[in-house]
């Protein structure tokens, strides 16, 4: 898995990818998956709102989450195994797609001094397919943003959540006067995520509420 490019989080895969590519100057970089993968297994078994069972597992392999709803999407009446099968190889799509977003493998790109290939490796027939993602243009998405002045988040956090939901609200920010520091978690059983960063304890915090269909594609929250 290869997460998306964030100078504050999963530093080590970031400086690998900035060293192969800024100081080794490869020429390309294989993303490769297996069959039998556990890590595949676990992300189409993961439940949402359920507590991690793991300190790191189920965080890392969330990564794929959006190769995961689309399995799930499209492939619902296929048996469990046949599905592990399909998203060993949509889980290298996203982590080529996460490739991209790291501004050297970008410029490298399209300079077309750097190419991005998949592959997947069977264990049992031997077989070891490649490819190159064909990229296509985003379809534009509508994000509705909302802002709340409510004091502080403790003990409203469902209350804000129903609110974002019945006005179709995608990223809800919040005054929050009580809090500091940084914390990001799962609001329970509503499927939105909290981010909230502050300096200093009744004075100048933020907290960000995200609905479920874009709490994976936000990485970090920063104060500017």
């Amino acid at each position: 898995m290869v997460p998306c490019y964030c100078k504050n989080k999963h530093t080590g895969v970031g400086s690998a990818i900035e060293y192969a590519v800024c100081a080794l100057k490869v020429k390309v970089i294989v993303v490769i998956g297996h069959s039998r993968c556990g890590g595949i297994k676990a992300l189409l078994s993961l439940k949402d709102g359920e507590d991690d069972s793991f300190h790191f597992v189920e965080d890392w392999v969330r990564i794929g989450y959006s190769a995961k709803k689309k399995v799930k999407d499209e492939c619902c009446d296929l048996p469990f195994e046949d599905q592990c099968a399909i998203l060993e190889k949509e889980a290298v799509n996203v982590s080529l797609q996460n490739l991209s977003t790291y501004p050297f493998v970008k410029e490298g790109v399209a300079n077309r001094t750097l190419k991005l290939v998949g592959g997947h490796y069977d264990f049992v027939s031997g077989k070891f397919d490649t490819w190159e993602l064909v990229r296509k243009l985003a379809e534009p998405r509508r994000i509705r943003l909302g802002s709340w002045n409510v004091g502080s988040g403790t003990g409203k956090l469902r209350e804000l959540v129903d609110a974002a939901v019945r006005r179709g609200v995608d990223i809800l920010c919040v005054q929050e006067t009580k809090w500091r520091g940084q914390k990001a978690k799962e609001v329970e059983d509503t499927g939105f995520k909290l981010w909230y960063t502050g300096t200093t304890a009744n004075r100048n915090g933020v907290c960000i509420l995200i609905n479920k269909s874009l709490k994976y594609e936000v990485v970090d929250v920063k104060r500017h």
